[in-house]
């Protein structure tokens, strides 16, 4: 059962805010063709209930909120309140990227993906990841 959730940091007023906003089923898969669709990103799957989720998601949120040029996005791979079509969506998506264990990062420059299963012992590796992404942007 899937939830997509769109994450993304932007400056207001000169100051960085960093937001997670959960997606209504006629947004999901407009945002899930926004993730295909960028060449640029930072895709953190995860899970509810997820231990490790919850821990590395802290992380996640500074990382947007360091980097707010860099299109982050958050995909939660266990809501039950999702609709068919978009569950299957998710299931495709996730299986195309090889999602097999929560939390996973995937990160993606146009040219290149790497992708971090189990991310939370690979956080330097991630920051790292992410910071050679801000420099081509």
């Amino acid at each position: 059962m899937f939830l997509l959730l769109f994450y993304m940091s932007n400056f207001i007023f000169g100051t960085c805010v960093s937001f997670l906003t959960p997606i209504n089923s006629t947004n999901d898969m407009k945002t899930l063709e926004r993730i295909h669709s960028e060449p640029k990103k930072v895709v953190l799957f995860t899970g509810n209930g997820c231990r490790a989720c919850i821990n590395f998601k802290k992380k996640f949120n500074r990382l947007s909120e360091e980097y707010p040029t860099i299109s982050m996005f958050e995909v939660v791979l266990n809501d039950l309140h999702q609709d068919d079509k978009l569950r299957r969506e998710l299931l495709k998506f996730s299986n195309e990227m090889g999602v097999t264990v929560v939390p996973t990062v995937l990160i993606e420059d146009g040219d290149e993906s790497f992708k971090f299963p189990g991310a939370r012992g690979n956080y330097k590796n991630i920051e790292d990841a992410v910071f050679r992404l801000n420099t081509l942007t």
